[in-house]
């Protein structure tokens, strides 16, 4: 889910590189909930959303962060 959507979103190209990174981050975390969800057959995983949604904010905003630094500091990266 997370690939998917990160993929639509780049295909767009209006996104930065920072929105690109929480996405993946957020869709990665609902993939989860929603695959364990189905495997344990209870719908109570998903109350964890919530809490998977604060924290792929964050993880995918620092992500970013070190992703932005090291396209400054790697001149082969640069677009």
């Amino acid at each position: 889910v997370a690939a998917i959507v990160t993929l639509i979103l780049y295909q767009i190209g209006r996104f930065s590189l920072y929105a690109l990174s929480v996405a993946g981050a957020v869709f990665h975390g609902i993939g989860q909930t929603i695959m364990v969800s189905i495997i344990y057959e209870t719908i109570y995983m998903m109350n964890y959303a919530a809490i998977l949604t604060i924290s792929g904010t964050i993880t995918g905003i620092l992500i970013a962060i070190v992703c932005v630094q090291f396209i400054k500091r790697a001149p082969q990266f640069q677009p």
